[in-house]
């Protein structure tokens, strides 16, 4: 009778300490990307971040040719070596959209994102061809045709915005790279 009793009491500590709990919730953080694997093509540039700098008294203008830019590799190919990508791009229908904030001048460089008393004025980042040219960033860039994976060459500068004068301080700005099919 005692193990009985015992038992019993035994049970109704349990219940009653589970009646009294809270519930505790979990939490999954979820993260991933849909793909149409079929076509999809990828862009690798060979730095993730770059640093830039310029003489206020010797910056080139906006829509000048580079004189000192910083090199960028950019590879352009196909995702797990597909064949739809590789056919788009050996048929020149794949590009390259710079896409990021425009200058407030003439929306041909990125503008400098840097805000506060300590961010430089009147400049913006310029981009080019390996052979100096300004790239157009307003137009999707084109990696010519007759090959399955793309290796282009960039250069980037820091030019004084048209209509601006330059003043010394900060530079921030961030570009996206981004797949487009022509």
């Amino acid at each position: 009778m005692k193990t009985k009793v015992a038992g019993l009491a035994v049970a109704s500590f349990l219940v009653l300490g589970t009646a009294h709990a809270e519930d505790v919730n979990a939490v999954l953080s979820i993260t991933g990307t849909v793909t149409a694997a079929s076509n999809a093509c990828q862009i690798a540039l060979d730095k993730s971040s770059i640093n830039l700098t310029a003489d206020v008294n010797n910056i080139i203008k906006q829509g000048d040719n580079a004189t000192a830019y910083a090199p960028l590799r950019m590879q352009v190919w196909a995702v797990d070596n597909n064949d739809a990508c590789a056919k788009e791009l050996w048929q020149g229908k794949i590009a390259v959209r710079f896409v990021g904030v425009h200058d407030n001048a003439d929306g041909t460089a990125f503008a400098n994102t840097a805000t506060g008393e300590d961010a430089a004025k009147g400049v913006g980042i310029g981009f080019f061809e390996s052979d100096n040219k300004p790239i157009d960033i307003n137009q999707p860039y084109l990696l010519g045709d007759k090959s399955t994976a793309a290796t282009k060459y960039l250069g980037l500068q820091l030019v004084e915005l048209n209509g601006q004068t330059a003043t010394k301080g900060k530079i921030t700005g961030d570009v996206t790279f981004q797949i487009e099919r022509l």
